[in-house]
């Protein structure tokens, strides 16, 4: 796929803001409470918002308009650009997102932290995918 210098510049900006995000979680005290339990969220949440906001991004450049994160990456499973797996996998961590912006039904912080190296282990597969798909460093 060719991509823009511009573009590319905001593919790489996004892609590097997840893994800062990331290696930021990565750091965390065993048992983070107060304000750095809501830092480590909040990282989470923002990490996974650049997921999909390269998401809509690639769907734009496919020439199609995106419209919210579920039918973008139906549409990048269905070009061939995701695999399935990872697809499904980026949607429950979209999901989670929702979980820890709307407070649905209270957070369950204990789970949440669990699923961290979940979302790090998604998240980092996606960003080696999409590198692949804009190419170049």
């Amino acid at each position: 796929m060719k991509i823009e210098p511009r573009r590319h510049a905001r593919y790489r900006q996004k892609i590097n803001y997840i893994l800062s995000a990331l290696e930021e979680i990565g750091q965390r005290p065993s048992e983070p409470q107060g304000l750095l339990l809501r830092g480590i969220f909040y990282n989470m949440v923002t990490a996974i918002e650049s997921a999909m906001d390269i998401g809509a991004m690639l769907v734009r450049h496919l020439g199609e308009v995106p419209v919210d994160d579920r039918h973008n990456i139906r549409i990048l499973i269905e070009r061939g650009l995701l695999d399935e797996q990872l697809g499904t996998n980026l949607l429950r961590c979209n999901a989670l997102r929702d979980v820890l912006v709307h407070k649905y039904n209270g957070i369950d912080d204990e789970r949440v932290l669990e699923s961290i190296s979940e979302v790090d282990s998604i998240l980092r597969a996606y960003i080696r995918t999409v590198g692949e798909i804009i190419g170049g460093p």
